[in-house]
């Protein structure tokens, strides 16, 4: 781990959305984590990427919970409510990210993509 530390939680994160049950990759990730909120939305993006949505959602929430100004938290939360169909909520949480942080790119596109998809016919 040592002079790796950002590969080293980029793993325990992958491990930790893998099996949740994985005490050993959580007790890791705690060290690793600087700030919790951090390790929360990181945590997001791995449970996005297995297609873990709801879980996803809950984990970027709990970033929320710490830092509720945290641009990165509602973007995964926009990523995720696009991913299951929910236009509406997707494109609260991307509005959110934008007013936050007007520059982020991943969040403008999520925000076009669920406007694109809300008008799109059934």
């Amino acid at each position: 781990i040592l002079g790796r530390t950002t590969e080293a939680e980029t793993e325990l994160v992958r491990a930790s959305a893998a099996n949740p049950l994985d005490v050993a990759s959580r007790q890791l990730l705690d060290q690793l984590a600087g700030h919790p909120e951090d390790r929360y939305v990181n945590q997001s993006l791995a449970e996005y990427q297995a297609g873990k949505y709801r879980e996803c959602i809950q984990s970027a929430t709990e970033a929320l919970k710490i830092r509720p100004d945290f641009a990165e938290a509602y973007n995964n939360i926009a990523a995720a409510e696009n991913a299951l169909g929910e236009w509406d909520l997707g494109i609260a949480a991307a509005e959110e990210a934008l007013r936050l942080n007007p520059n982020m790119e991943l969040a403008r596109g999520n925000l076009a993509y669920a406007r694109a998809h809300k008008r799109a016919p059934r």
